[in-house]
């Protein structure tokens, strides 16, 4: 288990480092993938991972992350007290000491939006049961990259015995233009179970999206928002489990959709289906489905209540073991 949680881990990291980078356009079309360090009103100063640090002209860059570079987003209080000296003809402002580079400000750089969820129940008396529900969840959105990472303990028992135990870690990074339904796509994901067929399930894929329906509104402040958004997706992909019936590492298909909808500013319903076919000669396939439903709690910013239910099937299993695997909860979920 150890070697496939460090090769996940990896994995994670390299599309962490992808995405942590800026997108740079400059004037002559190029585009950079850089971090930036400083922003001026002469130059902006970027650390590539090839290249190292570049001192690019100011007059150079068009836009970063789809953001066009303007002087207002550069310029600080000494460039406008600068700026007021030289309307008024001041004697000393060619003797002032260059404004000292003002970083980009923090409403224009990407964030990370994160959440913890805990669920847990337990019961005392005919029966004694316990479920535990922990997970967290990460995403970073760009004008051309959407990142998400997430981590998820379920452990149930009953009379004192396991009768669940599930972790489950994956990433997923996207690529799209803000103009394009397309879009590209790179996953990975590290299911360990105590009650399936498999021991430990690695899949790593990728494919291409198309967002079939995207319906926009507005706010009470007048900003826009996405209200329902439904991607199609296509792609495939490697399989690799231990401790199955079948350890080989197998080719498979990915078909499935996805969709976000916010029904009210407090609601939003969010759910995926996707079916992975085993490209191989086995015929068999599995088929991963989730629906959630969040309810913001009056009075208490950042906390909300969410309740799920998961369900995968896969043809190929134990004897022992059920083809379907269904799992509903209940969670506080806290963001920040």
């Amino acid at each position: 288990m150890h070697r496939w949680l460090v090769i996940v881990l990896t994995f994670v990291c390299g599309l962490s480092q992808a995405i942590l980078a800026e997108e740079i356009t400059l004037t002559t079309g190029e585009v950079l993938q850089a971090t930036v360090v400083e922003l001026s009103m002469e130059a902006v100063t970027v650390d590539h991972p090839v290249l190292g640090r570049l001192v690019i002209p100011r007059d150079a860059v068009r836009a970063v992350d789809g953001q066009p570079l303007e002087p207002a987003q550069v310029s600080g209080v000494q460039a406008d007290e600068s700026a007021r000296e030289v309307e008024a003809g001041s004697p000393q402002a060619s003797d002032a000491p260059p404004a000292a580079p003002a970083e980009r400000p923090e409403k224009d750089k990407p964030r990370w939006d994160s959440q913890i969820e805990l669920g847990l129940s337990a019961t005392d008396g005919n029966t004694q049961d316990t479920n535990l529900r922990l997970a967290f969840r990460t995403s970073r959105k760009t004008a051309w990259n959407l990142f998400r990472y997430d981590a998820a303990q379920r452990l149930a028992t009953s009379r004192g015995n396991r009768t669940e135990n599930r972790f489950t870690t994956g990433a997923f990074s996207e690529w799209s233009r803000p103009d394009s339904r397309w879009s590209a796509f790179l996953q990975g994901r590290l299911d360990v179970d105590e009650f399936q067929s498999w021991d430990e399930r690695l899949t790593l894929g990728g494919g291409a999206g198309y967002r079939l329906l995207e319906v926009q509104a507005t706010d009470e402040a007048g900003d826009s928002f996405d209200r329902f958004i439904l991607t199609g997706r296509l792609g495939g992909g490697l399989r690799k489990e231990y401790g199955s019936l079948n350890e080989a590492v197998a080719p498979e298909g990915l078909l499935g959709a996805e969709f976000a909808y916010r029904i009210s500013p407090r609601q939003q319903l969010a759910g995926a289906t996707m079916f992975y076919p085993d490209l191989g000669e086995s015929g068999d396939f599995r088929v991963v489905s989730s629906l959630d439903w969040s309810i913001d709690i009056d009075h208490m910013d950042g906390i909300s209540l969410k309740v799920g239910l998961m369900h995968e099937y896969e043809s190929l299993t134990d004897e022992s073991v059920p083809h379907n695997d269904i799992a509903a909860h209940a969670a506080l979920v806290v963001d920040f």
